[in-house]
């Protein structure tokens, strides 16, 4: 009977103990199985999210200037990786193939706040192509988008730069990050207990939307024209900075912006943080005598002078019992007009004019020029002037700030008075962005010429460019006169004021000026600071602004517009335009449109597609001339260097460019030089360096050459007569072996 209970009691506690049971199976997959079901699931599934490709920002021309390249990134589960039997072996082989210390690999493993944790972003492809085939438990990879800039360091503090995170953090990339960061997406993916992917298991992925693309007035030549001048004066006068900016007179588009120094964008992080900012934009400085050319059109707006009126310069005058003086003290100018006075930047000339302007009507002309408040253009960091309040300006204020003291404006602002004054007296806002774009090619958004307000008569604009145009013929701007072109400008030296005192022989040394005068296309603004020179302004930046002026010119193929008159070019009959058509084009259908324009077609090269075409689309031909089209096959992953001698910048350019090649460019004028030579087979990408140099130039280089070699074959020559002679001396001196 005993017996009999025992088994019972333990039959009933086996019979409740399987009734709690299956009641927590029925609550498990029943009552709460959908609860549980999602507890599962999320412990299993893991959201890695997906960078969108960030926009391109492109130039003028439609050459990429930053492009966003995919790249794969690792990641790790540092739970699973902490139970691996081999986790020092993983760990060790994981900083050796991403190059990472050993500590930061164990700081990621042993980090217990997450269950995700990147390890490298835009990790190397040789990298990633060792750890995916290592497959180690709790290590995963994803596509992310890198961005890079092809042209290196070019316009570089325009661009600015985004961070790992498809952030823009400075420049044309923090200013549209909006437009050009897309919008990410994100990837569900589920693993199994050791961490692996369960394949073809429950996965959702809402892909990543591109960013739009961003076209700038910025044009690439002419932004590399401007940049080569100042690295050469940089080199030459060691200064503090040196900015220059290019804008289209017309519609106030910036052509080119640099400042030096910069930092190249691909590795941003090892530069200065300094030479990430814009100074064009973000920094103040009182431009000196430049300013006087906005003087002067005060004046003769307003009536109180004409070019013609009399002054005389004693060397100095006093003002409230300050004195202030010309820059020919202890000496004056003598008898002197408004035009003789600009043109000789005399101080004295300045000052009495705005006595009879007065400070109401000065005040009103910096506003109407655009000195009052910043520009509003489309870049980070813009500053506002800093200006002498209206209400306690005195006297001696104003005399200071119409000679470019007292005052601090941008280079921005002082360019865009500039072209104001060159297109006939409207103030245009200047423009750094002239398009946007969806991926797809489709125009969102289109920025006209914009303009702010007419601050001069046509007649008084005209009487003011005249007046420049004397300063570099007449006056002391002549170092920034450019041979065949008729050249308008103004010098400008400034104090440097630091800790609210001027300092002694510390100055800001600049020209502004605008090209070719008497039809102005461009204006252009050089500003050096603390040059260590002991030369003028003139001497300084005058030849810089030449410089860049010159092959400014020379790309646009503007006609000298100082012809010589003793030659007369030949009539020529029945002419014919290059027709402008959009490359790559199928080479029958290319040739087709070149007959239709009355024109014959060579073909150079091998391919399909013309991607490349000489004289550029524009140019007048007599008809049945000749249009050299090049040929090459889409996504050519090599390709034949061209001959370039002979051709100008603008063309080497555009050739180099259709076959996918990059440019070194050095020099201005014709192409004497290139290297890889052309016939040389090389891969798409590759960079070509090409020498350019005026007639003459080369000329003077194959003089030095012919010199060069004839001095070496005399050498050789010599040199053949003393190994002959030595050989003869030996021979005589060595005894005959006489038989025996």
């Amino acid at each position: 009977m005993r017996n009999k209970n025992r088994i019972g009691v333990i039959m009933g506690i086996a019979f409740f103990i399987g009734l709690l049971i299956m009641g927590k199976l029925l609550y498990v997959q029943v009552f709460a199985n959908e609860s549980f079901s999602s507890m599962s699931l999320s412990n299993r599934l893991q959201e890695v999210s997906v960078m969108p490709d960030r926009g391109l920002i492109y130039d003028s021309k439609g050459e990429a200037l930053a492009i966003s390249v995919k790249r794969k990134s690792v990641y790790i589960t540092p739970a699973e990786i902490r139970k691996l039997k081999d986790k020092d072996r993983v760990i060790d082989t994981l900083a050796k193939t991403l190059a990472m210390s050993k500590s930061d690999v164990l700081a990621a493993v042993n980090d217990q706040t997450s269950d995700f944790r990147w390890l490298k972003r835009h990790a190397d492809n040789k990298a990633v192509e060792k750890l995916q085939k290592e497959n180690f438990r709790g290590v995963g990879f994803t596509d992310e988008y890198k961005r890079e800039y092809p042209k290196s360091r070019l316009a570089a503090q325009v661009l600015g730069f985004a961070g790992v995170d498809n952030q823009g953090l400075s420049g044309i990339e923090l200013q549209c990050n909006s437009i050009l960061a897309g919008n990410p997406g994100k990837l569900l993916v589920e693993y199994d207990g050791k961490g692996n992917i369960i394949p073809q298991s429950i996965r959702e992925s809402i892909p990543a939307t591109a960013g739009d693309d961003v076209y700038l007035t910025i044009d690439g030549t002419i932004q590399y024209i401007v940049e080569r001048q100042l690295a050469k004066a940089s080199e030459q006068f060691d200064p503090e900075g040196i900015t220059c900016i290019v804008q289209e007179v017309d519609t106030g588009n910036i052509l080119a912006m640099c400042s030096l120094p910069d930092f190249d964008p691909n590795n941003y992080a090892k530069s200065d943080e300094k030479n990430w900012q814009n100074p064009a934009v973000s920094k103040v400085y009182e431009p000196g005598s430049v300013f006087k050319v906005v003087s002067a059109s005060m004046f003769l707006d307003d009536d109180v002078a004409t070019p013609q009126s009399q002054y005389n310069c004693p060397g100095s005058i006093l003002i409230n019992g300050h004195e202030l003086r010309c820059w020919t003290y202890p000496n004056g100018q003598g008898p002197m007009t408004l035009r003789s006075g600009l043109a000789m930047s005399c101080n004295i000339v300045m000052a009495k004019s705005v006595a009879r302007l007065g400070k109401e009507r000065f005040y009103d002309y910096l506003h109407g020029f655009g000195f009052t408040r910043k520009t509003n253009i489309d870049l980070p960091a813009e500053s506002d002037p800093v200006l002498v309040p209206k209400d306690q300006a005195v006297p001696l204020d104003l005399a200071a700030m119409s000679i470019g003291q007292a005052n601090a404006y941008t280079p921005i602002q002082m360019v865009n008075a500039i072209s104001a004054i060159a297109n006939g007296g409207t103030l245009m806002k200047p423009q750094i962005i002239s398009k946007i774009t969806e991926r797809d090619g489709k125009t969102i958004k289109e920025v006209k010429p914009e303009e702010v307000r007419r601050v001069l008569s046509t007649e008084r604009a005209e009487q003011v460019q005249e007046m420049m145009e004397a300063v570099v013929t007449e006056g002391i701007g002549k170092e920034a006169a450019v041979p065949g072109y008729r050249v308008a400008g103004k010098t400008g030296t400034a104090e440097i004021a630091r800790e609210g005192r001027y300092e002694k022989g510390d100055y800001i040394m600049s020209f502004g000026g605008f090209a070719p005068a008497g039809d102005p296309k461009i204006a252009c603004i050089v500003i050096v600071s603390s040059p260590r020179t002991t030369a003028s302004s003139g001497t300084v930046a005058g030849p810089v602004f030449s410089g860049i002026v010159k092959d400014i010119m020379r790309y646009y193929e503007i006609p000298s517009s100082l012809p010589d008159k003793s030659i007369e070019e030949p009539e020529v009959k029945n002419l014919v335009q290059v027709p402008k058509v959009d490359l790559p084009m199928n080479a029958e259908a290319f040739r087709l449109r070149m007959q239709e324009a009355g024109l014959q077609v060579e073909f150079v090269g091998s391919g399909s597609d013309v991607v490349a075409a000489l004289p550029l689309a524009g140019t007048r031909l007599a008809t049945g001339s000749q249009v050299k089209a090049y040929l090459s096959n889409p996504k050519a992953e090599q390709v034949t260097v061209p001959d370039l001698s002979g051709l100008t910048l603008k063309e080497v350019d555009h050739l180099l460019t259709g076959l996918g090649l990059k440019a070194s460019l050095d020099g201005s004028g014709l192409c004497w030089y290139q290297t890889p030579a052309a016939g040389t087979p090389v891969r798409t990408g590759s960079t070509v360096s090409v020498k350019f140099a005026s007639t003459r130039e080369q000329s003077n280089i194959r003089d030095v050459e012919d010199e060069r070699a004839a001095e070496e074959e005399k050498k050789a020559q010599e040199a053949a007569k003393e190994k002959e002679k030595t050989t003869t001396d030996t021979k005589k001196s060595t005894p005959s072996s006489q038989a025996p």
